[in-house]
């Protein structure tokens, strides 16, 4: 199924109209909600127009002769290349590309390896003090393949199934300020050899895999055929944390889920993720949280 929320016209400067397949994403604020945002205290600031997800997107192209907003691009996979005034770049994996509002501008997906790519478009009264903070060669930084980037933009599109509201959309212009805190961080970052990507993505796989097990560096670093100290250097610098602390938040993410969406007692929610000691986990879990199982679960079920 489609995430396309088109039951809005789709404004022609947000979107290419790029047919959407299963496993992408296309949502854009219908304008009575952006009414409302652009004057909301909460929201004023900083809202997204639109949010989308195009997956090995052939065919995809976009030419805009106005523009007067903000978009963030985020390549996951494949190549593209965009054009600004006359220079024409090629983009690949891990590129991140922010075009302020009035930058003509032409992108398409390489026809041969064409590319995944994340968008944002934003606005807002701060919308330019947000943008300045992540730091471009020009228009474009290569972060490298970041999970913790593409899983903000993930929970954008999974807070917008929750419905068209002003309470909902709230929460996303939130999330949006996360989502752009998390590149600005990143586009800050030495980058990490193209080399290491892959196999430090196959460790994170790994990690998500068996999240409720007990895991040692030893076998993450063999999986990279790093050592260990090796290892935790490249993976602190490719995701911001050190290998334990991601295990852990992996961990802690599962917990959430199934405090929200099963009546599993904190004890046996304990043992799923590889924790006998409930005591520990429920310690474990306040000290990431900052609230205990139980109080978590009592907050989201009221």
């Amino acid at each position: 199924m489609t995430r396309d929320s088109d039951s809005f016209s789709i404004d022609d400067k947000l979107t290419s109209h790029w047919p959407l397949p299963d496993n992408g994403a296309r949502q854009i604020t219908p304008k009575p909600l952006l009414k409302q945002l652009s004057s909301h205290i909460l929201a004023k600031d900083l809202h997204p127009l639109g949010v989308g997800f195009y997956p090995k997107a052939t065919g995809h192209k976009m030419l805009r002769s106005e523009h007067t907003n903000y978009l963030l691009i985020y390549c996951s996979a494949g190549n593209g290349r965009i054009r600004i005034g006359e220079n024409t770049e090629r983009i690949t994996i891990g590129d991140l590309i922010l075009l302020p509002p009035s930058i003509l501008h032409e992108y398409q997906a390489d026809d041969q390896l064409p590319w995944s790519i994340y968008w944002l478009h934003f606005d807002g009264e701060l919308a330019e003090e947000y943008a300045s903070t992540i730091r471009t060669e020009g228009y474009r930084a290569n972060i490298g393949l970041q999970h913790a980037l593409i899983e903000h933009f993930e929970r954008l599109f999974n807070m917008r199934e929750r419905g068209i509201s002003v309470s909902t959309y709230l929460t996303i212009c939130a999330q949006v300020k996360l989502l752009l805190l998390t590149a600005s961080i990143l586009s800050k970052r030495p980058e990490v050899e193209q080399t290491s990507h892959n196999s430090l993505h196959d460790a994170i796989d790994y990690m998500r895999n068996h999240v409720d097990e007990d895991l040692h560096l030893e076998q993450l670093a063999s999986l990279c055929n790093l050592s260990k100290f090796h290892f935790v250097r490249k993976f602190k610098t490719f995701t911001g944390h050190t290998p334990i602390q991601y295990f852990i938040q992996l961990k802690i993410e599962k917990a959430c889920r199934l405090l929200d969406n099963t009546q599993l007692s904190i004890k046996e929610i304990s043992a799923q993720l590889g924790y006998p000691d409930s005591l520990y986990f429920s310690r474990l879990f306040k000290r990431v949280l900052g609230v205990s199982p139980k109080n978590y679960r009592q907050l989201h079920s009221a």
